[in-house]
């Protein structure tokens, strides 16, 4: 699958970190969608397709880790 201007899902809890990553992948003409955290990250998942999604693995509450075996067990979901 070419990535080339697809929508990439940034999930990390420090605001600096979303800006700069998004900021490079805007600039590398992908189209970005952000989350501070697991839940927030899902949300945007039952709106949205992302590509990708670029996951912290530290995060507080539920971790990088949990959030993607959450998503993974997500029945509509086509990540592997």
């Amino acid at each position: 699958m070419a990535l080339r201007k697809s929508t990439i899902l940034v999930v990390d809890d420090n605001q600096d970190i979303r800006d700069l990553v998004t900021l490079i992948l805007a600039d590398e003409g992908f189209t970005t969608l952000d989350a501070k955290d697991a839940l927030e990250a899902m949300a945007v998942l039952e709106k949205s397709q992302p590509a990708l999604v670029l996951l912290d693995v530290m995060m507080p509450g539920k971790s990088g880790i949990e959030l993607l075996r959450e998503i993974r067990a997500h029945r509509d979901s086509r990540i592997n």
